[in-house]
């Protein structure tokens, strides 16, 4: 068994953990919102045009800003073509709990999107951004394990380190 195999066997064993074991009616609901804060990396822009206002905190709303159109061409509409791995949803035939999304899997956007923000609005405002950190992770979580199996956990985690990884290597 090669590492991809072997991956996605723990993939698909964690999905499976969370929909036998942790899946409820109310947590899909809490889920399901959290995930919709998170389309069109919306709850990040408004959160950038907000650091617009502070002057220390200018710089990080331009590369907030920045770093999402980068995401849109070189994620959304170029690397995930060019994996193009299907979703958990169509692969295992899983319920959806809102209308399935039209991109691959591979990376989450979601989390992209969520962490790279986060970890942009940490290094200008330190403390003061644990709770953007929370979102980030609650926003990956529902949209990749709590509400039917859009994305794999192995998205969700290659989003975190390449975001966290950019971010390094920028200095921040």
């Amino acid at each position: 068994m090669n590492i991809l195999e072997l991956a996605e066997k723990a993939d698909y064993s964690v999905l499976v953990f969370i929909r036998d074991n942790l899946s409820s009616v109310t947590g899909g609901r809490f889920f399901v919102y959290v995930s919709q804060s998170g389309n069109s990396a919306m709850i990040w822009l408004i959160s950038a045009v907000v650091l617009l206002f502070l002057k220390k905190t200018r710089p990080a709303a331009f590369l907030t800003v920045i770093v999402f159109v980068f995401e849109l061409f070189a994620v959304e509409l170029l690397l995930k073509n060019m994996v193009g791995r299907p979703r958990p949803f169509v692969t295992y035939g899983f319920d959806l709990l809102i209308p399935p999304p039209p991109s691959f899997s591979f990376p989450s956007g979601h989390a992209l999107s969520s962490f790279s923000s986060a970890f942009i609005f940490c290094r200008f405002i330190g403390r003061k951004a644990y709770p953007f950190i929370a979102a980030a992770l609650l926003i990956s979580f529902s949209r990749n394990l709590f509400i039917g199996s859009l994305s794999y956990g192995c998205d969700c985690r290659s989003s975190f380190g390449n975001s966290d990884c950019f971010l390094c290597s920028q200095n921040l």
